[in-house]
């Protein structure tokens, strides 16, 4: 069946399966912070905004240190299929919740077609660029 969500494809019952196929869009948040508390934070978020979400602890490796964290990871589920606007204003949004809950100075959303990084770091803000064209 063709629907505003792209192509979906279902498949007659056979017995007691049905099968659904839809184009494949993920989003994954990466985020520092204690995974209980990120987990239970996307937990309650899930309950308020309906969605499935996969929480897994991951562990930042950079210059200088290290911290642990979780990677959140949203996808275009079949049973409930999404566009892939939808599965970014979601990300974009729990993202934001995670940042301030679990008071992060940024995050990244990694997605099948772009990355976004974000943060309230005010050394990272871009700096003026001059006026030349005066």
């Amino acid at each position: 069946m063709s629907h505003e969500l792209g192509h979906i494809e279902d498949d007659d019952r056979a017995g007691s399966t049905f099968r659904r196929r839809v184009a494949t869009f993920e989003a994954a948040i990466y985020i520092g912070g204690d995974p209980v508390r990120a987990e239970q934070l996307c937990r309650a978020w899930v309950d308020r905004h309906p969605r499935c979400v996969t929480v897994e602890p991951v562990r930042f490796v950079y210059t200088g240190g290290q911290e642990d964290g979780v990677r959140v990871k949203l996808i275009n589920y079949p049973r409930f299929p999404a566009t892939p606007q939808e599965i970014w204003s979601a990300a974009r949004a729990l993202g934001l919740h995670l940042l301030a809950e679990l008071a992060q100075q940024s995050f990244s959303i990694v997605a099948t077609d772009a990355t976004e990084w974000f943060s309230r770091r005010p050394e990272d803000l871009p700096t003026p660029q001059p006026n030349l064209t005066g």
